[in-house]
């Protein structure tokens, strides 16, 4: 089945861009159409994750309907078709599985990434004029955030955290100043991050992210034109961690792991169309990189 739910913080109606909600909602999305859940019934969505590998999606900075939908699109299509490299005896028990009357989804999961996305839609504006205010809103909403967070890393087996652009503002803060007691995730996909490139000196508030996760790959190119000179500016001429990646004292902790997209990246948004993106991804679940390293280089497959 592939699901894909949103947790919604916008106002004053479901897809508000300008106001955060005064309760939050929740959604399943199907193609392009949410079907409203009840808290009730997300709950009982949270309890079919058990033992299920969870990825969590935080968009960035002037998301509407149609970007969130897009977006959640785009990594629905990609991540549910990666295949992982898994042992023979694996593959021969999904088969025996599938032969048994347990059907394809069931007998083949541990085959794909993930069982489920959760996107965590907030109210971050629909214009640059409104930048500021967005960063305000992301700060506000950490805690919620962090509380949801917790709820779903308490119950999956695996939760995986990808953040968009400023998204990271957001994530940084939950995980960093109003994590709940327990709460860890495994991998934290930073993208385009839209935060500063020393966030994660140890002497940062936002260094604690890394006491959060297993690893935290920092996904960067110098050939992102937002988060250049217009980040510069609104910044007081700071750098991004998305555009530079991060500007840490080495050697760096061996959690932090940073890519270079450069090579394959060009605008802020398209990771998420790349396929190179998404067989790097693989890459990482497959554990092809190496353990010992920091810095890596995301190339184009030819």
């Amino acid at each position: 089945m592939n699901p894909v739910f949103l947790i919604n913080e916008r106002g004053p109606h479901f897809w508000g861009t300008h106001e955060i909600s005064k309760t939050t909602q929740y959604a399943e999305l199907e193609q392009d159409e949410e079907k409203i859940l009840s808290p009730a019934e997300f709950q009982d969505v949270l309890k079919g994750l058990k033992g299920k590998k969870v990825l969590v999606y935080v968009h960035g900075l002037q998301n509407t309907r149609d970007d969130v939908v897009k977006s959640h699109a785009h990594l629905k299509e990609n991540l549910f078709a990666l295949q992982l490299n898994l042992p023979f005896y694996s593959k021969v028990t999904s088969l025996i599985k599938y032969y048994l009357g347990y059907g394809a989804e069931n007998a083949y999961a541990n085959h794909r990434p993930y069982d489920a996305i959760i996107g965590y839609s907030w109210p971050s504006f629909d214009r640059e004029v409104y930048y500021y205010s967005a960063q305000d809103h992301a700060k506000i909403l950490a805690p919620k955030f962090a509380h949801q967070l917790a709820q779903i890393s308490h119950v999956a087996k695996k939760t995986d955290v990808m953040a968009h652009s400023m998204g990271n503002l957001l994530l940084f803060e939950a995980l960093s100043r109003h994590s709940p007691k327990g709460l860890a995730v495994d991998n934290i996909y930073s993208v385009a991050a839209a935060v500063p490139h020393d966030s994660l000196n140890p002497s940062h508030k936002y260094a604690k992210v890394l006491n959060f996760c297993k690893s935290l790959f920092v996904f960067h190119s110098n050939c992102d034109y937002a988060l250049g000179w217009p980040y510069y500016l609104a910044e007081s001429s700071t750098f991004a961690l998305g555009l530079k990646g991060p500007e840490c004292p080495l050697p760096h902790p061996l959690n932090l792991k940073v890519i270079d997209s450069s090579d394959v990246i060009k605008g802020h948004s398209d990771y998420f169309s790349s396929n190179d993106f998404y067989r790097y991804l693989l890459k990482i679940h497959n554990q092809e990189l190496d353990s010992e390293q920091n810095h890596f280089k995301m190339v184009a497959q030819t």
